[in-house]
């Protein structure tokens, strides 16, 4: 036991520097996580923010797809916009009362000519076959879009177009168009009324006249049908007196049926 005590006070201060070092590792452990805890916490935080940059790239991806999407729906709405604005242009087109030889290749239409020739004791009744069916397949309206007269003269034998007014238009009736229009006048009621353009009386260098030529003029609208044959009469304005004088004065009137949009 001596010599141990010898031996401890000895080496008293390194056994005294050594517990104060445990001392001072148990204190550090105490308060102070260790160094794998450290790293672990480390390696977790990492872990977070991949997943979270991950879940950025993901979110990234989806608002770039969304993006893409509404692009084109986008695009789409302004074809639909653009087709629409055509449609409606054509209508103002058709409002206006365009001539004919304005571009509607967007709308379906249909070209109908009648070509009258008095004969005989016949000046203004119309009845004349068609070549061949003519058919409407929607509910269509129908434009005049020319009207032209030929009379037939031989240098005296020309219609007094002077001051009279019942000369001063053409009364144009068919009966396979259900035309609803009102007037005054019953022989103006659910007719035609086209200027007659002439002031004075035809001569051989004028015998040829169109008086409608400028504007489409809307008449009625028809139903989906066939016809086969035109029929009516063509007067002045009292009705009962015919605008042609002799056999071989002719008109053509020139129809436009367009198809309105389903």
């Amino acid at each position: 036991m001596d010599k141990i005590k010898e031996k401890v006070l000895e080496y008293k201060y390194e056994i005294g520097g050594f517990i104060c070092l445990l001392l001072f590792s148990a204190i550090y452990k105490l308060y102070y996580p260790d160094l794998n805890a450290l790293l672990n916490d480390k390696d977790k935080v990492s872990s977070n923010i991949s997943m979270k940059e991950n879940n950025a790239n993901n979110e990234n991806k989806e608002i770039k797809k969304e993006i893409i999407s509404l692009k084109k729906k986008l695009l789409s709405t302004e074809k639909q916009l653009l087709k629409y604005e055509d449609e409606i242009n054509d209508k103002k087109e058709l409002s206006m009362f365009q001539n004919s030889q304005y571009n509607f290749n967007r709308l379906n239409k249909k070209i109908l000519i009648l070509k009258w020739t008095a004969a005989g004791g016949n000046r203004m009744t119309i009845n004349e076959q068609l070549r061949e069916p003519f058919k409407i397949d929607k509910l269509s309206d129908i434009y005049l879009d020319n009207f032209t007269t030929s009379y037939e003269g031989d240098g005296t034998n020309y219609p007094e177009f002077g001051h009279n007014p019942n000369i001063s238009a053409y009364v144009l009736k068919i009966d396979q168009f259900k035309i609803d229009s009102n007037s005054n006048d019953e022989n103006l009621y659910n007719s035609i009324i086209i200027p007659n353009e002439y002031a004075t009386k035809p001569t051989d260098t004028t015998s040829r006249k169109t008086h409608k030529g400028k504007k489409l003029n809307y008449i009625c609208s028809i139903n989906p049908c066939n016809i086969t044959e035109l029929t009516g009469t063509i007067t002045d304005l009292d009705g009962g007196s015919s605008m042609f004088v002799a056999n071989g004065d002719t008109f053509i009137a020139e129809f436009i049926f367009i198809a309105r949009d389903p």
